[in-house]
C-alpha cells in the first residue's frame, strides 16, 4: 500500500505573500486535483492543507503552526506504522514552491517526489468582474447592513453575528467588492 502526503500551496504564494481569495480558491482546487491523481495512481493520498483550515485560520500564524504541526505529527505517524510499506511525500509544483510546501517536506523526513499536473490559470476559475462602480458599491453595502440586521434580529448573538458577516463578505467578494476579511469586531 502506498500513502503519499501530499503537498501543494495554500495559503502563501511562492514568494511569500498572502494568497488573494481567488488564488486560495485556485489552490483548494489545484490540490483536489492532486488528491485525484494520487488516487489514479493508486496510492492513497493525504493532504492536511485541505482538512485544518476548515476549523483554523491559516492568516492567523499560531493557528497555521498548529495546523501544520498536527499534519506532521500524522506524518510521522504514518512513516512508522509496520501497517503501511510505503510512505512518501508528493510536492505537487505547477503553481511554484512555498515555504510551507518545504517545510512540510523537511518535517516529514519521507522520500520526495516532485509531481506536475499542469496549471489552473486564475482566469478560468471565475468569470471576470468589473469593479463596481461607487452606486453599485453603495447598493452592495445597503444590501449587506440589511443582510446583517436581519440576520441578527432573531438572535443577537456574536456566533449570529459572526454567521451573518462570513455569509455576506462571501458574497461581496465573490462580487468583487470586498476584498478583506471581516471580524465581528469590525
Amino acid at each position: 500500500m502506498k500513502f503519499v502526503i501530499v503537498e501543494s500551496p495554500f495559503g502563501k504564494n511562492p514568494d511569500g505573500s498572502q494568497a488573494t481569495p481567488l488564488e486560495m480558491e485556485r489552490n483548494v482546487r489545484y490540490a483536489r486535483r492532486a488528491l485525484r491523481d494520487c488516487f489514479e495512481r493508486g496510492e492513497i493520498p493525504f493532504a492536511s492543507h485541505l482538512l485544518y483550515p476548515q476549523c483554523l485560520d491559516d492568516r492567523k500564524p499560531e493557528q497555521r503552526k498548529q495546523g501544520m504541526q498536527a499534519g506532521f505529527r500524522i506524518a510521522e505517524a504514518l512513516a512508522t506504522s509496520r501497517l503501511l510499506i510505503d510512505v512518501y511525500c508528493a510536492m505537487y509544483v505547477d503553481h511554484g514552491i512555498t515555504s510551507g510546501m518545504r517545510e512540510g517536506c523537511a518535517a516529514h523526513g519521507l522520500r520526495l517526489e516532485q509531481r506536475t499536473i499542469g496549471e489552473e490559470p486564475l482566469g478560468e476559475l471565475a468569470p471576470v468582474r468589473p469593479t463596481p462602480t461607487a452606486d453599485e458599491f453603495e447598493i452592495l453595502n445597503q444590501a449587506f447592513v440589511k443582510y446583517f440586521e436581519d440576520s441578527c434580529a432573531w438572535q443577537p448573538t456574536r456566533r449570529a453575528a459572526s454567521r451573518a458577516l462570513d455569509r455576506a463578505r462571501t458574497v461581496m467578494m465573490r462580487l468583487g467588492a470586498w476584498d478583506e476579511p471581516l471580524s465581528v469586531e469590525d
